[in-house]
């Protein structure tokens, strides 16, 4: 079987940039009889940056990545001769794209429908056209993965498709990167960045405004601070999105500015670290699809605190801390409580880490191979 894959993934790699990777490498590696053929941008470096098995062959189109409108005309017709040129069988486009029409039987993958979720999430212009594209995707695809029932929910919700054609295939983590490490590692990793081991609250995810909701937790940990019930720092890992300004005006005017450390960008086996030596994990977002982080935070046995919004609950589950992302009272009550208790703080290590092991990559690969083989059949 030849598949034909759309790579584009943005500017820069985030999470959906992640689990495309993390997902074909993986499916690739289950059944190495198939061929998989990612077309990418010529000016994208930050994909496939490990090493990829012999079987996934990166293809390099003359459009940049920092070019949308491009990239959307590209797909309606570059990618659909690609896939005819390189004798595909199957087109899988796992990252939001218009699809006007198609040469070939097409899985896509529709992560969330934030844009029906969160009015504010988007400028009005993208806003506009994801209400007009998200449709016409779910209806020429002949098979929609979604990462969670939630996910589906909204999908079926909003884009009315026949409810046999959505399938749900939760995402999963690296284990080989995101996993426990020696104390003595972390903390000589946290003493570059000049951090105390446990000594930190972290929150990894795109720095904007409202969508991820960082607000709520810059507000909580200010307030904290102020009361003088917490001496730890915040660690803000992510790169600037939508309204960050908004986020760094409350950061720059606040007289604890020095215990906020924003990191920007930091790789998988780095972040795994600062995963390992926080105390806590915040995920706190309006609406997610799914919420990677949140089970990355787990595989390195940091306790979580997450919201009870969308599929945030139905990941973190009874396996972490679940709050309103909205009501800072609570939030602060329940970052005090985690803070100050080690044996809580234990006890949802020790959870977390048994949860995890259901989001393993190869039976999730598997599941995929599955849907691409029904459709070549």
């Amino acid at each position: 079987m030849i598949i034909g894959v759309s790579g584009y993934i943005g500017k820069k790699k985030t999470g959906i940039g992640r689990v495309l990777e993390n997902n074909l490498l993986h499916i690739a590696a289950v059944d190495t009889s198939n061929i998989f053929y990612v077309f990418v941008n010529y000016d994208q470096d930050n994909l496939f940056v490990t090493d990829r098995p012999s079987n996934i062959i990166l293809v390099k189109y003359g459009v940049s990545k920092n070019s949308p409108i491009l990239n959307i005309l590209w797909h309606q017709l570059g990618y659909q001769l690609k896939l005819k040129r390189y004798k595909c069988d199957i087109s899988f486009i796992p990252n939001f794209s218009l699809l006007l029409w198609k040469t070939k039987p097409t899985v896509v993958m529709i992560h969330d429908l934030i844009e029906f979720n969160v009015k504010s999430k988007f400028s009005k212009i993208r806003m506009f056209y994801r209400r007009i594209a998200d449709p016409l995707m779910a209806k020429i695809s002949n098979k929609i993965i979604t990462v969670s029932f939630t996910s589906r929910n909204d999908i079926l919700k909003y884009l009315n498709p026949p409810e046999a054609k959505v399938k749900v295939i939760y995402n999963g983590y690296d284990k080989t990167i995101f996993k426990l490490h020696e104390e003595s590692e972390i903390k000589d990793f946290l003493h570059s960045y000049h951090l105390g081991f446990r000594e930190y609250i972290l929150y990894v995810g795109t720095i904007d405004h409202p969508g991820k909701n960082l607000y709520s937790i810059l507000v909580s940990f200010i307030e904290l601070k102020e009361e003088n019930k917490i001496s730890e720092k915040l660690v803000i890992v992510g790169q600037k999105g939508f309204n960050a300004s908004v986020l760094f005006e409350l950061i720059e005017n606040s007289k604890y500015k020095n215990d906020i450390i924003v990191l920007g960008f930091v790789d998988d086996r780095n972040l795994s670290y600062l995963y390992n030596g926080a105390k806590l994990f915040c995920y706190l977002s309006l609406y997610e699809g799914f919420g990677l982080p949140v089970i990355e935070a787990m595989a390195c046995g940091c306790p979580v605190i997450s919201s009870n919004t969308s599929a945030i609950k139905e990941i973190t589950s009874d396996f972490g801390v679940i709050v309103d992302p909205l009501n800072i009272e609570e939030i602060k009550l329940n970052v005090e409580m985690l803070i100050n208790s080690d044996e809580l703080c234990k006890k949802f290590r020790i959870l977390g880490l048994e949860y995890v092991s259901k989001f393993d990559l190869y039976k999730i690969a598997e599941e995929y191979l599955k849907e691409l083989e029904f459709l070549y059949k």
